[in-house]
């Protein structure tokens, strides 16, 4: 069976890692070659999902999430991100489809409230004041 739960919140991370209006520098860097570190600001950004169910594209969000990254720009692989969703936040649009991703045949929030993807940063270049992942 497919390990959707990780594949989702993979997913989700990367959405939501790739959402600059939802981070604000928490500690500014002094000089370059300095880190910076940045938290997502409460209530702001969005994390998406799709998925494939009934051979219909489907998709949903989490409406709880924070987001952590840090970056130097004088070592920028040595970067990372970490993303933590509260499972249970997870919307659908439909009730019956959010009961069975939160049930213990997926996301399992019961036993699982939390799910976290932590990851190192790829190459990165400047684009005026934010770092910007090159795909």
């Amino acid at each position: 069976m497919t390990n959707y739960p990780a594949m989702l919140a993979a997913v989700a991370a990367l959405f939501a890692g790739a959402c600059p209006a939802a981070e604000t520098p928490a500690k500014p860097a002094a000089a370059t070659g300095s880190v910076a570190h940045f938290t997502q600001v409460p209530g702001t950004g969005s994390l998406t999902f799709s998925f494939m169910q009934a051979g219909a594209e489907s998709r949903g969000s989490f409406k709880q999430f924070t987001t952590e990254l840090t970056y130097d720009p004088g070592k920028p692989t040595a970067g990372s991100l970490k993303v933590t969703v509260q499972a249970g936040s997870l919307e659908t649009q439909d009730k019956d489809r959010n009961d069975a991703l939160a049930g213990a045949d997926l996301f399992d929030v019961a036993k699982y409230p939390t799910a976290t993807y932590t990851g190192k940063l790829a190459k990165f270049q400047e684009n005026a004041d934010r770092a910007v992942p090159i795909r």
